[in-house]
């Protein structure tokens, strides 16, 4: 069932396709997925940035680094996470969180953790030169 899922995901990103034998191979596009040693829709993010030009890879640099992270602070998981961080550090994550999220929403909507790392992506950009200290606190 697992094996099936990840040949339907695979097929779905273009990176395999139906040979005329009946079994399927990699396509060009699975190939360089392949390459990339990120999960495989990271991967497809990371070149279709790079395809598009310069702005477009730093943003998905960005996007596939808070999403394939481990323990990106400003997550909502790392936020409501039982575990890990104590108490007032949890709590100052969420809101964090919750202050990109508002810059971020669009005529009231939410805002998903990818546009709250763009938020910080861009923070981190106009602060450039300060301290991390003042990134953190800003």
């Amino acid at each position: 069932l697992a094996v099936q899922k990840s040949v339907q995901d695979l097929e779905r990103l273009g990176a395999l396709a139906w040979a005329g034998t009946g079994l399927e191979r990699l396509t060009a596009l699975g190939v360089r997925l392949s390459e990339v040693p990120v999960d495989v829709r990271l991967a497809k993010a990371l070149l279709i940035g790079a395809s598009l030009g310069e702005p477009w890879l730093r943003t998905a640099l960005g996007v596939t680094a808070a999403l394939g992270a481990v323990a990106w602070p400003l997550s909502s998981a790392a936020a409501s996470a039982s575990g890990g961080l104590e108490e007032r550090r949890r709590h100052e994550a969420k809101r964090k969180h919750r202050e990109l999220a508002e810059e971020m929403s669009f005529g009231g909507l939410g805002c998903s953790d990818v546009l709250a790392a763009l938020r910080a992506m861009d923070r981190w950009e106009q602060l450039a030169g300060q301290s991390e200290q003042q990134w953190a606190l800003a």
